[in-house]
């Protein structure tokens, strides 16, 4: 009688199915304490195992319902938990080896088989179920990690093609995973950062290390280019041989950017032609630019670590304490300008914006300080103003109008006193409406000015004409403007001056009679020279005067003792009045003007 087994836990549940009755037989006599049935075809087995999963299964391949590997894989899918150990004729060992690698725990060779071998064989199938459902489990919580991890996740065999893929990596690179699937890293990885991706590849399948890191760029599937952290692993056969890259891709593009912002920030303030300081709130200098250095002389070693008070004139402590006290209460100050002193003991003209800085929790930490060097612009600013009042002092003394206008705005600039000398109204006339002296122009006259007025907007206008004044008065005025343009060769202001000739108008007017009278008398005297008719001398007479002084009437009176008579006359005989004037006599003794030239035999001039 074959000994008890005491090895194995009585409460363990065995399946035989086992067509041959001797076998079978066999089975149960080494088994004799354990709780076993028996099934003689594969049919009847999934009738057990319908009503009750065993916890192994002893399985002969070659049943009369079915044969083979097939048979296997048709117990294991209705008992997906069960131990299997296949049992096999000596003639098909190699059916066994294949049986183990279809998905059973062991085999048992028929004629081979003893107490010993069988408890063994049970022990070992149970515990290798065991440690297969384990590592299940563990592949199980792997995947689920793995596909549900933040950050992005993928096997890529040893040639760098992807072969699972998280989610994560997915949306990181913006491909589905079936497209992703079908590319290798190198096919989304940035061509710059390719070469040293396959270098460290090619380190840890040489063994020289066990995994790498390297931050890199990749392609996102829309062209962009982002940034990763990324970690990869070798994973190795049990013999030690290569299997596969496990990679961990970290997104870092923001921090990236952050650092590139930060980056570009930093050269803006080491680059900037103003001074940039940072302080903390007690006014000790935490940082200093290359142009802090050349404004205030002390390098950012001298610097740094000192009280921005370094900086202050004597006597500027009450500004100091003020704008600590507005930095502390995180208020900024958009610009004062003040006075500063450098290294040498030069003090400074300087612009300051002044910006709290806070920290991540919104608590004010300290400030950082924009200084202008203006002194050279106050300098200049300062001769600008005192050439202005100089020219302000030239021009509100001169009698010629000048005004300055903008051409963009029509806004007059600057009108001078003399406008109100000339125009006789106050100069915000002109302020206001800068061709408000067109209403002034005279009637005449008004048609010629705003035919040029286009050439007076821009410069160009060069025009004689008359303005009426509020009481009546007529004065004559020469204007012109001339074009201001900026560096761009564009028009953008016009300045003009305006002359009061109504003088110069009368003593032309006044030399271009003389000249007509000089004529005259000129071409009479000739005529006396010439003829001795007299009627041909009066009718001469006659025309030159009108040369003189035109008139629609005049005549010559002649003085024959004390009665003065018209002996010429021309613009009479039209209206009717000729025979009348020849008939008119007139006493000299009664008339002064004719007794003044008969007595002394003089010209009067009477002035019209």
């Amino acid at each position: 009688m074959p000994p008890s087994y005491v090895g194995l836990n009585q409460k363990i549940a065995l399946l035989l199915i086992e067509d041959n009755p001797a076998d079978s037989r066999l089975i149960q006599e080494l088994l004799p304490e354990l709780h076993l049935k028996t099934a003689a075809r594969l049919a009847d087995g999934f009738e057990l195992l319908a009503r009750q999963q065993p916890d192994v299964i002893l399985l002969d391949l070659y049943l009369p319902d079915s044969e083979g590997i097939e048979t296997l894989h048709r117990v294991r899918s209705s008992a997906p938990q069960a131990a299997i150990v296949v049992i096999t004729r000596f003639e098909e060992e190699s059916v066994g080896l294949e049986a183990i690698h279809a998905g059973a725990q062991d085999y048992l060779v028929k004629g081979q088989i003893d107490t010993r071998i069988l408890q063994r064989s049970i022990q070992y199938a149970l515990e290798r179920q065991q440690w297969a459902a384990t590592l299940r489990n563990s592949e199980e919580q792997f995947r689920l990690m793995f596909e549900q991890s933040a950050v992005g996740m993928a096997y890529v065999d040893l040639g760098g093609q992807f072969r699972y893929v998280n989610k994560t990596l997915c949306e990181f690179l913006g491909y589905d995973r079936p497209d992703l699937l079908q590319k290798t890293f190198a096919d989304v990885t940035y061509a710059d950062d390719l070469a040293e991706d396959w270098a460290n590849v090619h380190r840890l399948l040489a063994g020289d290390k066990r995994d790498y890191t390297m931050e890199k760029r990749y392609v996102h599937q829309n062209g962009s280019v982002i940034w990763a952290d990324l970690t990869v692993t070798l994973v190795r056969t049990e013999r030690g041989n290569p299997k596969y890259l496990l990679a961990v891709v970290q997104d870092i593009t923001d921090r990236k950017e952050a650092e590139a912002v930060k980056s570009h920030l930093a050269a803006i303030v080491e680059s900037s032609q103003d001074g940039i300081i940072g302080k903390d709130l007690d006014g000790t200098i935490l940082s200093w630019n290359a142009a802090a250095e050349r404004i205030y002389g002390w390098s950012a070693d001298e610097a740094i670590g000192q009280s921005i008070a370094l900086l202050y004139p004597s006597g500027r402590d009450e500004e100091f304490d003020r704008i600590l006290a507005t930095i502390r209460r995180g208020e900024p100050i958009s610009r004062i300008e003040t006075r500063r002193v450098r290294k040498d003991g030069e003090q400074l003209d300087i612009a300051l914006t002044i910006s709290p800085l806070k920290n991540a929790d919104g608590q004010v930490i300290g400030a950082s300080t924009i200084e202008r060097d203006i002194t050279a612009l106050k300098l200049a600013q300062a001769a600008r103003e005192e050439s202005e009042q100089r020219l302000r002092q030239l021009t509100d003394n001169i009698n010629e109008v000048l005004w300055l206008r903008d051409v963009a705005t029509d806004q007059m600039l600057y009108v001078n006193p003399a406008f109100s000398t000339v125009w006789e109204v106050p100069r915000e006339h002109l302020y206001n409406q800068p061709f408000n002296f067109i209403e002034s122009v005279h009637p005449t006259d008004r048609e010629q000015v705003l035919a040029a007025r286009e050439q007076y907007a821009t410069g160009g206008f060069d025009e004689e004409y008359r303005i009426v004044l509020a009481d009546g008065q007529v004065r004559w005025i020469r204007a012109r403007t001339f074009p201001i343009q900026n560096k761009a060769g564009e028009t953008y202001r016009v300045a003009g001056i305006a002359e009061d000739i109504t003088e110069y108008k009368r003593l032309m007017l006044a030399e271009q009679e003389h000249r007509a009278l000089a004529e005259a008398l000129r071409d009479t005297a000739n005529a006396l020279n010439s003829t001795v008719d007299m009627g041909e001398i009066l009718d001469r007479l006659l025309t030159n005067i009108e040369h003189v002084v035109p008139h629609d009437a005049a005549e010559v009176l002649l003085i024959d003792g004390d009665e003065a008579s018209i002996v010429r006359s021309r613009g009479y005989a039209q209206r009717g009045l000729q025979p009348a004037l020849d008939t008119l006599r007139f006493p000299v003794a009664e008339m002064p003007n004719l007794r003044y030239m008969h007595q002394t035999n003089n010209p009067l001039i009477i002035v019209d």
